[in-house]
C-alpha cells in the first residue's frame, strides 16, 4: 500500500507542479479536474479577486488558511474547509459576494470552487481529498 503524505505538505510541493486534479478518496470520484494552489502570502491574499468567474471543474486551494472572505468578488463560490490530511471539516455552498466564512480552528486549507460544484461532486463532511498529478491519473486509467 502506498504511504499517504499529508495534504498540506503536498500543497506546498504543488507550487512547483504544473497541473493536478483533486480526488475524493472516500467516494472514488474526481472533485476538480484542474486545481491551482495559493500557498504564498501574496497569492492567498489575491485568491480569486479580480476574476470574473471560476470554470466548472476548476478550483483554488489556499494553504495555510482557515477562513475566507468574498469581499470585492463578483460571483458566488462553493467552499470546502480541509484539515492537514485533506479531510473535509466544513462545507459552505453558494457563498455570495461580500461574505465571510470560517472552517474553525482545525482547518488548514480551503478549496474554492464554482458555485454548485459541492452538490455536483457529492462532496461531504468526512470525505478525504487528495491531489493527483494528471500523469498519475492517466497511468491509473491505463492499468
Amino acid at each position: 500500500m502506498k504511504r499517504m503524505r499529508r495534504l498540506d505538505k503536498l500543497v506546498i510541493d504543488s507550487e512547483r507542479m504544473r497541473s493536478f486534479e483533486l480526488i475524493n478518496e472516500t467516494k472514488h470520484t474526481r472533485v476538480c479536474c484542474s486545481v491551482e494552489v495559493a500557498a504564498s502570502p501574496w497569492n492567498r491574499m489575491k485568491g480569486l479577486l479580480g476574476k470574473s468567474g471560476l470554470p466548472q471543474g476548476h478550483g483554488l486551494i489556499l494553504s495555510p488558511c482557515n477562513s475566507i472572505h468574498t469581499f470585492f468578488m463578483k460571483f458566488p463560490i462553493d467552499v470546502v474547509f480541509l484539515d492537514k490530511d485533506g479531510t473535509v471539516l466544513q462545507i459552505r455552498s453558494n457563498v455570495k459576494p461580500h461574505r465571510w466564512a470560517s472552517g474553525g480552528v482545525w482547518a488548514r486549507m480551503v478549496l474554492e470552487m464554482a458555485a454548485g460544484e459541492i452538490e455536483k461532486t457529492s462532496t461531504s463532511i468526512g470525505d478525504r481529498l487528495r491531489m493527483q498529478s494528471h500523469k498519475e491519473g492517466q497511468a491509473g486509467n491505463e492499468a
